[in-house]
């Protein structure tokens, strides 16, 4: 792990292993986003009590197979779209994300795009992980995948939707960040809603908390520089207050490679 600070700004690179222990804690993060294993397992026992033939439990097993075999994306190399514009690739660094929030920061994370996707099979739209601090202030965090040699890749401050801009435009907007708030409390986790909904009703009033800027770029192996940070590392008013708690999160081989080995094992039975 690599980290710096600049006042109230952090900045730190950790370097991930590879190993079947991480695979399969990121890919139960996976499996968790796009299945709800116990409320499937609960409702097919619930079906099979209503058909005629008897349904024993290892028929259910092989329909809970089936159905995260059906819903659950997949690297597929003999597809027509190319590899790197296929979901598991674009999509990890965001399941990345959620556990840099979680994990690190010890934020919390009350919905997922990913779960509450509008099409299936698609890229989500809106902020791409939207946390909440211990006092309820929002947590804005724009993710990006890069395995360009640049540094700063342009995902980070160059392109027309860089990380920079879109949270640029999240924080100077107070309608947009309400609006997220507002998405966030309807698809919040039981245990989550409340705090939603306190954090909402602060952001609706005068006096707002303070966003925290907690950005993420996930980077290919051999492509990580100390300048990735970009504009962030140097910010200008344009953040006013708000801290930034940058992490970088560095793979130990191509974005393709690791996206594969996760939702392959988020596609296994889960024990």
């Amino acid at each position: 792990m690599e980290t710096s600070t600049s006042g109230n700004h952090s900045y730190a690179c950790y370097d991930l292993e590879s190993d079947d222990d991480l695979i399969a804690e990121i890919a139960a993060i996976v499996r968790d986003l796009y299945l709800d294993d116990l409320a499937l397992q609960a409702s097919l026992r619930t079906a099979a009590q209503g058909l005629g033939d008897v349904c024993d439990e290892s028929a259910i097993s092989a329909a809970i197979d089936t159905v995260a075999d059906a819903v659950i994306p997949q690297i597929d190399p003999e597809a027509k779209q190319p590899v790197h514009l296929q979901v598991p690739r674009n999509e990890v660094a965001e399941v990345l994300a959620v556990y840099v929030l979680e994990h690190i920061h010890g934020f919390e994370v009350p919905a997922s795009r990913i779960r509450n996707k509008e099409v299936p099979g698609l890229p989500s739209r809106g902020l791409d992980v939207l946390g909440l601090t211990s006092a309820y202030a929002a947590v804005l965090t724009e993710v990006k995948a890069s395995s360009s040699k640049a540094s700063p890749p342009s995902v980070v401050h160059t392109a027309s939707d860089s990380m920079l801009a879109e949270t640029l435009r999240r924080m100077n907007d107070p309608k947009s960040l309400i609006a997220e708030l507002y998405w966030a409390l309807k698809h919040a986790k039981v245990d989550s809603h409340d705090h939603v909904a306190q954090s909402l009703l602060l952001y609706a009033l005068p006096g707002a908390p303070v966003p925290t800027v907690a950005p993420v770029l996930v980077r290919a192996a051999g492509t990580y520089k100390i300048t990735d940070y970009g504009k962030f590392k140097s910010p200008d008013t344009q953040f006013g207050d708000s801290s930034i708690q940058f992490v970088v999160v560095r793979l130990p081989g191509a974005l393709e490679d690791f996206a594969e080995r996760v939702y392959a094992k988020a596609a296994e039975q889960v024990a």
